[in-house]
């Protein structure tokens, strides 16, 4: 779908019947089928751009977690050094939800735009302090990326990919949480990140679920996978 076209109405028409999509040139301006204005984080989310951003470069990011489930932290500057060399087979991730505490990096969030397709949002009527996290800057080089997850609180989220490209799986409600992690098909030397998730763990579970159709925890088996691009 294009944004230069998509009326708000339809795109609801989609949202009802629970069809996934993607929508392109939201960064480029569009919303509803007519011109907004420019994302400023078109310009300036670039690697070179956040690299030299005086206000960004030497911050801490979330890019995981320790053993006891403390948020590992990294400075974004070090973190793009990383990126560009890694040979990591799960590499980090930056995955960072804290700009109401950073008046500098709060900024950010006049970089973006919530398109009039997302505008409906429950949590608006309660206070920052009570909604689930809800704004993420996400930041990865090759084969990183988040494990296979449920959003807080079961809510929908809407993502734009500003660089790069990104791999995702859906899947509907009705397939069960343990098909979805592929439980008793994950191997000794395998995790749950992103990478063996994709390359092995998922394969796997879909030519399970292709053996046992009438099984039911795979009757309404169903995925959609798809590569998200720039804008």
């Amino acid at each position: 779908l294009d944004a230069k076209f998509l009326s708000t109405k339809e795109f609801h028409m989609y949202e009802t019947s629970g069809i996934p999509c993607v929508i392109r040139s939201i960064p480029d301006g569009y919303d509803g089928g007519r011109f907004a204005s420019e994302w400023a984080a078109s310009r300036y989310w670039s690697l070179e751009k956040l690299a030299a951003d005086p206000d960004l470069r030497d911050r801490f990011f979330k890019c995981g977690e320790d053993d006891d489930g403390k948020s590992v932290k990294v400075k974004l500057k070090h973190f793009i050094k990383y990126l560009q060399s890694n040979a990591d087979d799960s590499p980090l991730y930056i995955f960072d939800t804290s700009f109401e505490e950073d008046r500098k990096a709060k900024r950010v969030l006049a970089d973006y735009r919530v398109p009039s397709y997302f505008s409906d949002d429950l949590f608006q009527l309660v206070s920052e302090a009570r909604r689930p996290p809800y704004r993420w800057f996400l930041v990865g080089p090759e084969r990183s990326g988040s494990t296979v997850h449920v959003d807080p609180l079961a809510t929908s989220a809407w993502n734009t990919l500003m660089f790069g490209k990104k791999r995702w799986v859906l899947f509907p409600p009705q397939v069960p949480k343990q098909v979805v992690k592929g439980r008793g098909l994950v191997r000794r030397d395998e995790d749950d990140e992103a990478i063996h998730y994709f390359m092995f763990i998922l394969p796997r579970i879909k030519r399970k679920a292709a053996s046992l159709k009438h099984h039911e925890d795979y009757k309404d088996f169903a995925c959609y996978e798809f590569t998200q691009n720039a804008g």
